[in-house]
């Protein structure tokens, strides 16, 4: 298993090296990492929720993984957590007039049907002081579209809120919370306003 990450990990910078635009001191931002004998995962990046990351049953799965989603990153910062076999993703962000959607994306690898308790989101501060109380203001979407009550074993969804137009401070950032009902694989996105600015009308790609 050892060597499969080490492989796996060797692979993946192959492959980055051949890119345009590769730096050879992004090689320390290069994790493989594998979680139990079913659970393959790469990230290239500062963490999961900044960089390029791909996962799989095996590493052969997680390396095709990661190259789909370097080539579909394409500009735009794609934002993740990755906890016990569930992956939260957001895919893009778009806008119309003055409403803002947020495509997520869930991918469930285990066999557990995920049960979906609370998805929210709000409005954090980026640090908190000691000296001033945090704020944290929760957003109501105008509406959901996807069924946000269970992802199935072996499954994914996609879903979209739609929200009332806002930019946020540098100080501040959108975390989205997704909470499992009756169980512990609760994952966090925090979106930071230099994503948000990038929204795109409807008609483009993320």
């Amino acid at each position: 298993m050892k060597n499969d990450k080490e492989k796996l990990k060797q692979r993946v910078l192959d492959f980055v090296k051949m890119q345009k635009g590769y730096n050879a001191k992004n090689y320390e931002e290069l994790e493989a990492f594998c979680e139990d004998e079913d659970t393959y995962g790469v990230v290239y990046g500062e963490d999961l929720q900044a960089g390029i990351a791909g996962f799989g049953d095996t590493a052969e799965l997680a390396y095709d993984d990661f190259v789909r989603s370097w080539n579909q990153f394409n500009g735009f910062e794609w934002i993740k957590d990755y906890k016990y076999t569930i992956k939260l993703q957001l895919n893009g962000i778009y806008i119309k007039s003055d409403v803002v959607f947020y495509q997520l994306k869930i991918k469930n690898n285990s066999n557990i049907n995920y049960d979906i308790d609370m998805l929210r989101l709000f409005i954090n501060d980026k640090k908190k002081s000691k000296r001033t109380a945090s704020q944290e203001i929760e957003i109501q979407p105008l509406y959901v579209y996807g069924d946000t009550s269970t992802i199935k074993g072996k499954s994914k969804n996609i879903f979209v809120f739609a929200l009332q137009k806002f930019t946020i401070p540098d100080q501040k950032y959108l975390s989205i919370q997704l909470m499992e009902k009756n169980g512990g694989r609760h994952l966090q996105l925090k979106v930071h306003n230099r994503t948000i600015v990038k929204a795109k009308p409807p008609t483009q790609n993320p």
